[in-house]
Formats: C-alpha cells, structure tokens, sequence
C-alpha cells in the first residue's frame, strides 16, 4: 500500500507546483493536490482554513506537504489540527530577507 500526500500547493500565473507534485507521484505516493491560494481568494481566509483542515481530515494522508509563503495564511490552531492528521512539512523555499 502506498503513501498519501496531500500536497498544500501554490499555483499563480508565473508560478506553479507541478515539479513538486511529479517527485511524489514519481516516488509512488498516492497524490492528492490543494490549491490553497485559490481557496483564500475565493472564499476568505478562516473558511479556506477550515477547507484545508477538513480536506486534510477527509484524506488521511500520511505527508501534509505546506508549500506556505505567506505568513497570514495558517494560524497556529490550522498547523495544530494539520499535525494531528499526518506529518506536516512545511516547505517556504524563500531566500528573501
């Protein structure tokens, strides 16, 4: 049996997570991807949280993969509840200052 992922991803017009999602798939996880950015944008930040969390429930993955750079998007009680579904690993690749 494999793995799940649930892949907590970014994806913009000059950006998107698709290299990420073909390592996992690649390594023979079970690939379940969310666009948490489209879901804040349409639906406001406390429900896309809410939409994370129960998504994250709903799938019981092993991995929550959190592409996050944003430092507003998660309050602590999301990262919490996240925590206790699977291993979070929250990944920024930000090398601004």
């Amino acid at each position: 049996m494999s793995k799940r992922v649930l892949h907590i991803r970014i994806d913009s017009p000059g950006f998107n997570s698709n290299a990420i999602a073909k390592a996992f798939t690649e390594l023979g996880y079970e690939y379940y991807p969310l666009n948490w950015q489209q879901s804040r944008f349409l639906n406001g930040v406390e429900l896309m949280r809410t939409f994370v969390i129960n998504e994250a429930v709903r799938l019981n993955p092993d991995i929550i993969f959190c592409h996050i750079q944003n430092s507003d998007a998660f309050d602590l009680q999301t990262w919490k509840s996240l925590s206790e579904v699977g291993k979070v690993i929250n990944y920024t690749f930000d090398v601004r200052f």
